[in-house]
């Protein structure tokens, strides 16, 4: 076992130094207990090793065997089998003596052995998080002709939030060639929310998840909160991917139609730190049931706070003669519109995103600035002419006014009717645009009141706690909010955040605040309006740009759209020439390997294409387009070589669709 232990940690100070060097502590004392011949089970004393019929060690532990008592690697190497190897990263929630991640690395390397001094590869680090950095070729690209898969750049993670059971480990197996891969990460001694943040940056739905119910009991809380914000992160990239699907023609047109205020808007960044030098704290007006405890008392807050209100809450908010200093609105769809529609607020600073309904950029008011787009053609601009300034949109308006206050420098962050839920079964505050629409619509037969209650039915309502501790009515939408803002404020250390409400679904980090004790503060009027005039008189922005600069940045994209549509048409076209003069598939190897190194070509020249990123905004997403593909194909019997081409065939067309679609509604506005 000593040999085992010091090959393993040998490779760990090789392959992963930084990390070595938090552990060294550790694995210190576990050396120590080593040398002097102290037993496996009294220096693990969380587990019972024990030797499988294989002769294998295994483990016992709360009760149950976290390997297979007969033959653990042949256990192992059964489940590698099932293995969705059209993923390109694996996540071993939990993972025993480690059988199971070490038969993946044999299967993906084809290789079990390897030599400690054959590992070269550096690996940075993060407290105690190692990852190897990705090779800067080693992005997918979208427009790939989907040749063989080469498994050993797949990526392997492991997850152990207790150090000593990741050391145990390395006392017992040999995971030489773990270490051996080029794409693998240690993740231990961490929070969930910092795991979350890797499944995120591969793609939730790229990685395949092993949970292992016997291996995860020693530390079950901690691995069902991560399980419970994969299941989050999923639904949100299902949601994001429909909606995408559902919208993006609607997003393309809005755009479009909305270039036009790009050169004489100014955007966010005016008002950055806007309260860096001073105590003046931000109130977050949401439009949450609770809000409409707090109205009668907007007029005072307003002269101890910036206030920043959510579209959905305007209404409600302006009908008590107050008008805020900031209103934001940066959901594209007409609905949104409407929340502010025959409504002004002379007073008000208007934020807003490139690809807004453009009926709000008609909406009266003080001043209208610019967030940073959130889609593809005003990240064109942007990138050109300078940012406008990001927001964190979090999927609600809610939370990026949240980060608003926070861009704006505040250090003290107020919320009122962030509810997350649904207080004494009240779906919105009150005056909102969506109660009135449920009185003006209704009837003897459809009231008002069945209609607040088809919200609540049709919302997969689930029960949690509130700030008193008792139970309130929310639904899964509205925890994964709620998460995000706990994720974001547990890494903000210069800005508190509280809630006016008791009512609303208890968010760690967010803490109750008495509204008597707030109106106590001074009154700030005049020093606000010192602030804003300052910041919008000193700081002009650099996104302001001369109208003929503007026209060169859209020629450009013009030019860049006919370029990258010549090249989508003439990779399509080899495509079709190929497939219809080779309707047999039959052994024409040379003329295959020809016009794969043609498309090859072709998708470089797109990779490298300024318009890409723009064009696939309406480009079909992931599940459609494999469904296309899928339609194409499923009927067929062609050779894998002829079915990528079949499916690169797909690819072109749709890229020259995508194209089309952009090159159609931008001659409509720029003509």
């Amino acid at each position: 076992m000593n040999s085992i232990w010091n090959k393993n940690i040998d490779s760990l100070k090789i392959r992963f130094p930084l990390l070595y060097s938090i552990l060294s502590p550790k694995i210190e004392v576990v050396s120590k207990a080593f040398s002097s011949d102290t037993p496996l089970n009294e220096i693990f004393t969380f587990w019972d090793f024990r030797l499988a019929k294989s002769q294998e060690m295994t483990v016992f532990e709360n009760g149950a065997f976290l390997h297979s008592s007969y033959a653990p690697s042949k256990e192992a190497a059964s489940v590698v089998k099932t293995m969705q190897l059209e993923k390109n990263t694996f996540f071993f929630c939990g993972f025993g003596l480690g059988y199971l991640p070490i038969e993946c690395a044999k299967y993906l390397t084809g290789d079990g052995t390897t030599s400690v001094t054959s590992i070269t590869t550096k690996a940075e680090t993060n407290t105690s998080v190692a990852l190897d950095p990705q090779s800067e070729n080693g992005a997918k690209s979208t427009f790939a002709l989907g040749n063989k898969s080469n498994f050993a750049n797949k990526t392997l993670i492991i997850v152990e939030p207790d150090v000593l059971h990741l050391l145990a480990s390395f006392a017992v197996l040999d995971w030489s060639v773990f270490f051996k891969m080029q794409k693998c990460s240690i993740i231990t001694d961490c929070d969930p929310g910092t795991v979350i943040q890797f499944i995120e940056k591969d793609g939730i739905n790229d990685c395949q998840f092993f949970f292992q119910k016997a291996q995860t009991q020693h530390a079950r809380q901690w691995f069902d909160t991560l399980n419970t914000l994969i299941e989050r992160n999923k639904s949100k990239h299902d949601i994001n991917s429909n909606t995408l699907e559902k919208f993006a023609n609607l997003w393309l047109k809005n755009s479009c139609k909305n270039l036009q205020y790009f050169p004489k808007l100014d955007g966010i960044n005016i008002y950055k730190n806007l309260c860096t030098q001073s105590e003046i704290p931000f109130v977050v007006l949401a439009a949450g049931p609770s809000l409409q405890d707090i109205l009668p008392h907007l007029a005072e807050i307003k002269k101890r706070a910036f206030i920043v209100c959510v579209d959905t809450a305007l209404r409600a908010v302006l009908r008590q003669n107050v008008e805020p200093d900031f209103i934001i609105i940066i959901d594209p769809q007409y609905y949104a519109a409407c929340h502010i529609l025959g409504l002004s607020s002379s007073s008000s600073v208007l934020i807003t995103e490139g690809a807004s309904y453009p009926s709000v950029y008609r909406f009266k008011c003080r001043k209208t600035v610019l967030c940073s787009s959130l889609f593809p053609l005003g990240q064109f601009f942007e990138k050109r002419l300078g940012e406008n300034g990001k927001l964190d949109t979090g999927g609600s308006v809610a939370t990026c006014a949240w980060d608003f206050a926070k861009f704006c420098g505040s250090k003290a962050i107020y919320t009122a009717g962030l509810d997350l839920s649904y207080p004494e079964k009240q779906t919105h505050i009150k005056g909102s645009t969506f109660e009135q629409k449920s009185h003006f619509f209704s009837n003897r037969i459809t009231t008002s009141e069945r209609a607040d209650c088809s919200s609540l039915l049709g919302a997969n309502l689930e029960e949690a706690k509130n700030y008193e501790d008792n139970l309130v009515l929310t639904d899964s939408k509205m925890k994964m909010f709620a998460w995000w803002f706990e994720s974001k404020i547990a890494k903000t250390e210069n800005a508190k955040t509280y809630t006016f409400s008791k009512k609303g679904l208890l968010i760690p980090g967010i803490s109750y605040f008495d509204l008597s004790k707030f109106l106590q503060l001074p009154d700030i009027s005049e020093k606000k309006i010192t602030l804003i005039a300052n910041c919008e008189s000193s700081m002009p922005d650099l996104n302001k740009s001369s109208n003929e600069s503007f026209l060169a940045i859209k020629r450009e994209l013009m030019a860049s759209f006919d370029e990258l549509y010549k090249i989508a048409k003439k990779g399509k076209k080899l495509c079709d020439d190929f497939l219809l003069t080779n309707k047999q598939d039959i052994n024409i190897e040379s003329q295959k390997q020809k016009l794969f190194s043609l498309l090859d070509a072709i998708d470089k020249q797109i990779m490298t294409s300024s318009a890409k990123d723009a064009a696939s905004l309406v480009f079909p997403s992931e599940k459609k387009l494999f469904t296309l593909m899928q339609n194409a194909i499923s009927n067929s019997h062609l050779s894998q070589a002829f079915q990528n081409i079949k499916r690169s065939q797909i690819i072109y067309n749709e890229l020259c669709i995508s194209i089309n679609k952009y090159q159609k509604e931008l001659s409509k506005h720029f003509n």
